[in-house]
């Protein structure tokens, strides 16, 4: 019969059997996240910038965003949810964190739909930085983050719109790019910030590019959605909401029971261990090894951009300092999802 505990504490204080270390660090999967609340029926806050507002081809029609149509949809299907658009043409998270208390907070919201970004890595042609910088934006995401989950709501981060460059460039020229790696590499280390920091706060993510069918899902600057594309966001939005705990279901956070090879306890010869999972949604996979007494050694992270399969390899025997042979624990975080596994360095 498998033992759960609430979590790995970081330091044991005292040397642990290895039969009593098996025993009690068996492999086990468990949810970290709180219980689904009283009230089902409850308002939906849509967060953000120009985007979410509803700008499309420089015309403001908010009955074609997103909001508007999680709205329909949510009615059709019989549910009574409360939306209300609160996007805000032009603004970074900056300019969120200014609001957030007034705007956001004081109604009590059961879920907050965040979706900034596009705002704060834009270059200014009489600039060299973007508007946020990549460490503030991170920042940001994160208070936003803990703001809500302080009022007991759950946020649902909404990722970047895939980037059409060539019709980006008649408003913002690449060369102002260049520094950063281009425009493209740019836009994903914000897109792969907003991801983490979901992760790291359970929250969850939904990653726009594998919503969009085409490139007419993208209006003519190259980043804001077209009513086309604005619809298919708000189907996976409902799909993602509708599955949701907090309307009563259990989650499953896309991800399946993660095989680790070798077989724990097995010989590790070849001083790797391989991660195979399978998950639904993007996301980022945590990996950290810790020690027989608690202590954390290593962490390594894995981006899972795409749904599907997925093997992730975690070399030991490269890593300086070397890890000695002897008893070690493989923790592996999804979202609020944990599982300890324990492994024999030989």
């Amino acid at each position: 019969m498998k033992r759960q505990f609430a979590s790995l504490q970081p330091r044991v204080p005292f040397p642990v059997n290895r039969f009593i270390f098996a025993l009690l660090f068996s492999p086990v999967l468990i949810s970290a996240g709180t219980g689904p609340r009283s009230d089902p029926q409850g308002l939906i806050l849509f967060f953000g910038d120009s985007i979410t507002e509803g700008w499309i081809d420089g015309v403001l029609r908010p009955d074609l965003a997103y909001p508007s149509r999680c709205d329909s949809m949510f009615r059709a299907e019989g549910h009574c949810y409360t939306v209300r658009n609160l996007g805000r043409a032009g603004e970074t998270t900056d300019d969120a964190l200014l609001r957030i208390d007034r705007d956001v907070l004081t109604f009590g919201p059961s879920i907050v739909v965040v979706s900034f970004g596009t705002n704060d890595l834009y270059i200014h042609g009489f600039t060299t930085s973007p508007r946020v910088p990549l460490e503030r934006f991170i920042s940001n995401l994160r208070l936003i983050c803990r703001k809500i989950q302080g009022i007991g709501a759950v946020p649902i981060f909404l990722g970047l719109p895939p980037l059409n460059e060539y019709r980006f460039s008649f408003f913002s020229p690449p060369s102002l790019y260049e520094r950063y790696g281009g425009t493209g590499f740019h836009l994903s280390r914000y897109q792969e910030a907003i991801c983490r920091t979901a992760m790291e706060c359970s929250g969850r993510f939904l990653e726009i590019p594998y919503s969009f069918t085409d490139s007419s899902c993208i209006g003519r600057d190259g980043i804001h959605p077209t009513a086309q594309g604005h619809l298919a966001i708000a189907e996976r939005l409902v799909e993602i909401i509708m599955k949701a705990e907090y309307f009563g279901e259990n989650p499953t956070h896309g991800l399946t029971d993660p095989e680790v090879y070798p077989i724990p306890f097995g010989r590790s010869e070849s001083r790797y261990l391989l991660v195979d999972f399978s998950s639904t949604e993007a996301g980022c996979l945590k990996l950290e090894v810790y020690d027989e007494f608690g202590r954390s050694l290593k962490v390594f992270e894995y981006m899972a951009a795409v749904p599907g399969r997925h093997l992730v390899p975690v070399f030991l025997a490269t890593e300086r300092p070397a890890m000695p042979r002897g008893m070690y624990l493989l923790r592996i975080t999804w979202g609020r999802k944990d599982r300890v596994i324990p492994f024999i360095m030989e």
